[in-house]
């Protein structure tokens, strides 16, 4: 386990050496005077990855894509400019675009899925926005992501035999039982669950009963059983006869010593992302990976 000097050390040598967006995380974190921090900032808004992927996001309303594989898509360029510590009050575009945002999720210009309206809660969140919009977004996939272990479970995969034919390019995943999308809701964990979560505001994040419901679903990710579940769950069918990949599964690296085929690069951040939680925080998982 680090040591609090060890820690220290670590951040002071992030801070000497490193581009200037760890070095802004490194000073924040070693409560480094105002006056430098402002001066850090203004380093990391110039750098060109950050400019690169904040001109993505601010792009995303010419094609309104939430999930893809371009820079373009908002899970992508969203989580990017996040994770460099952009603000809302770093730049004057953002305030609009995020009212634009807000808007959306208020009043969808189309039916959005589970993930697409969580992804733009969870950033709304993480961006300070604490409209109801943005907070009934997040309590209700707590409350559908709760149904999880009344429907079975990890035990969530059923056989095909009777469901619409599977095209042979699919077959080689297994089948979500449907009763687990029933209505047009996942009811499992999502990773974009756990990035609202984390940025749930404090004072509901406080309250007993949502803690303990929070917690359970943490517990859920956390269960051996769930971690050895396919990547990105399997199959889903959309009624009446098309099937989809599921993925956004809460996959954990190092997880397991043969780490199920989950990258060991997303490791500090999930950790950074899983430590908001008491059972995470007290799971061999977190210890082990601390060591």
């Amino acid at each position: 386990m680090l040591t609090p000097q060890d820690k220290q050390a670590a951040l002071s040598y992030l801070l000497a050496s490193s581009n200037p967006i760890l070095k802004l995380w490194a000073a924040e974190r070693l409560g480094a005077p105002e006056g430098e921090l402002t001066r850090l900032r203004a380093d990391m808004l110039a750098h060109p990855a950050v400019q690169y992927w904040l001109d993505c996001l601010l792009r995303f309303p010419e094609k309104r894509a939430v999930h893809g594989s371009f820079d373009t898509c908002l899970e992508n360029s969203a989580q990017k400019v996040l994770q460099f510590g952009v603000r809302e009050q770093d730049d004057a575009r953002l305030g609009e675009f995020n009212s634009a945002l807000l808007e959306g999720l208020r009043h969808p210009p189309r039916r959005l899925d589970p993930v697409e309206y969580t992804a733009i809660a969870a950033y709304l969140a993480a961006m300070g926005r604490t409209e109801p919009p943005v907070t009934d977004t997040i309590l209700e996939r707590l409350g559908t992501s709760l149904e999880f272990a009344a429907l079975g479970g990890p035990d969530m995969h059923t056989d095909p035999a009777g469901y619409p034919t599977i095209p042979q390019a699919r077959r080689r995943h297994p089948l979500v039982h449907p009763k687990y999308n029933e209505g047009g809701k996942y009811r499992y964990p999502l990773v974009y669950d756990v990035l609202a979560y984390r940025s749930l505001p404090q004072s509901l994040a406080a309250r007993p009963d949502i803690r303990q419901k929070l917690d359970t679903v943490i517990g859920y990710t956390l269960d051996e059983r769930y971690q050895r579940l396919p990547w990105g769950y399997g199959l889903i069918l959309t009624p009446p006869n098309k099937y989809y990949g599921m993925g956004w599964s809460v996959h954990l690296p190092r997880f397991f010593k043969d780490n199920n085929a989950v990258a060991d690069g997303g490791i500090v951040w999930w950790m950074e992302t899983m430590a908001r939680f008491a059972p995470a925080l007290q799971s061999d998982w977190f210890v082990n990976n601390m060591g």
